[in-house]
């Protein structure tokens, strides 16, 4: 199943994260992947507010991992924000210790720069793909970063995650 949203703003991108996070379990794994200031953190940042995250949510472009503790239903559990852009090769992303939160089933992990690992993940996964778009409407003079939009584009080759998405995409309207 493929899905996409248009975002018009960053606090549009963070409300559609927080939303986001009414559908995620325990043990999720999500890869996200586009263009640096694409909206990726700060989709995330949404998700952590809906996870009830107090935390100030920033790219861990330097740490590669930050873990945020959260409660669900009475159950302590963690948000795993991990950055792989200045990961080069597999066996880097094996030295931080990367899979221990990809297969803990209390953890809900996040992957930016996911295409370094993708193909090693033995899971279920939804793939978010954020890019920068320009309306078609548009004329040259308008084009500023004011206007420009991000197409948020959901990805997924599971039952599982199919099941989620359609449950996402029937609150979305009415928050656009």
């Amino acid at each position: 199943m493929i899905f996409t949203i248009e975002s018009k703003s960053s606090e549009y991108t963070k409300k559609i994260g927080e939303e986001f996070a009414k559908f995620l379990d325990p043990g999720d794994v999500i890869l996200l992947n586009g263009e640096l200031g694409g909206g990726k953190t700060t989709f995330i940042s949404g998700t952590a507010k809906g996870l009830n995250i107090s935390q100030s949510i920033s790219s861990p472009s330097f740490t590669l991992i930050s873990v945020y503790d959260f409660v669900r239903d009475n159950k302590k559990l963690k948000m795993a924000h991990c950055d792989l852009y200045r990961i080069s090769n597999i066996t880097d992303i094996i030295d931080i210790g990367l899979e221990d939160f990809i297969y803990n089933e209390n953890t809900i992990t996040f992957i930016e720069w996911s295409e370094k690992i993708k193909d090693n993940i033995f899971k279920n996964f939804l793939e978010i793909y954020f890019e920068y778009y320009i309306p078609s409407n548009s004329n040259e003079s308008e084009i500023n970063i004011e206007n420009q939009r991000r197409k948020i584009t959901l990805v997924s080759n599971s039952n599982y995650w199919d099941k989620k998405i359609s449950e996402y995409v029937a609150i979305i309207p009415s928050y656009s």
